[in-house]
């Protein structure tokens, strides 16, 4: 099945693509990589690359990073950090009518990345402190 209906599909169109196949207008002629070397020097192909490119990484990094750096800060134990953490994951909690889909992406990160760094044993801070390595700023307790 998977040959028959995904692998012979995708050959039989690369096959297409190293030919100026055009079912209209019947004779058909091997034409090699020049379809490809037209298709990567045209301009409006490139932008059309470029623009769900720089949205999949703005879509994947930011909240990424924004969601370690702010569990980072609040990574410590108090009343304060748990109601900052409690305020982060709300608009998870919310409806997403109510909330837009960025308030979402960042706060999931804040909640994951703080529930990860809850499982590093103390020892293990402990030890790197004795090797000489900084909290960075980051203290528990």
């Amino acid at each position: 099945m998977y040959v028959c209906f995904v692998l012979a599909p995708i050959a039989v169109s690369f096959g297409y693509s190293l030919t100026n196949y055009n079912p209209f207008n019947p004779p058909t002629r091997y034409v090699g990589f020049r379809n490809y070397t037209l298709l990567f020097f045209d301009p409006e192909f490139l932008l059309s690359l470029r623009v769900p490119t720089t949205l999949t990484l703005i879509v994947v990094i930011v909240p990424n990073v924004a969601g370690l750096a702010i569990a980072l800060l609040l990574d410590r134990r108090g009343w304060l950090y748990n109601a900052l953490r409690s305020v982060f994951f709300t608009p998870v909690l919310l409806s997403s009518v109510v909330v837009s889909n960025v308030g979402y992406y960042i706060p999931f990160g804040v909640f994951v990345f703080s529930g990860f760094m809850r499982t590093i044993p103390v020892e293990l801070e402990e030890a790197a402190a004795i090797d000489g390595a900084s909290t960075g700023g980051a203290t528990k307790g």
